[in-house]
């Protein structure tokens, strides 16, 4: 249904803790944050931003995406996660009410509505 309204919609496999076999789905992640084309990043697990992280420092852009991403909305599902990502010098603007991935996502996508004015971001 995003996508039919012109969204950009990516899929991200969720709880996932072995390095991903498939790079390219971090490869266009760490495009899009350097270039600046992404506003909101939602973290499931704390090894997802260890695993980001790992996938920018092969690249030379640990630095440059850290700067990045603390300039982001950044949403976090629960406490484990916010640390792992507190621990990386990435504060997370929202935990949402229960950590659950549909709750994670609508409350999100409300929060950055409130605080940056993008009507019509839900309907």
């Amino acid at each position: 249904g995003l996508s039919r309204e012109g969204r950009i919609v990516s899929q991200v496999p969720v709880y996932q803790w072995q390095f991903p076999a498939d790079t390219a789905p971090l490869a266009e992640a760490l495009k899009r944050v350097l270039a600046g084309t992404i506003d909101v990043a939602v973290f499931t697990t704390g090894v997802q931003i260890e695993h980001f992280l790992d996938f920018a420092g092969r690249a030379q852009q640990r630095e440059a995406v850290l700067d990045r991403l603390r300039q982001l909305f950044i949403a976090s599902i629960g406490p484990t996660c916010s640390e792992a990502l507190r621990e990386c010098g990435v504060n997370p603007a929202l935990e949402p009410s229960h950590p659950k991935m549909g709750i994670l996502v609508r409350e999100a996508a409300l929060a950055y509505a409130q605080t940056h004015g993008s009507e019509g971001l839900l309907k």
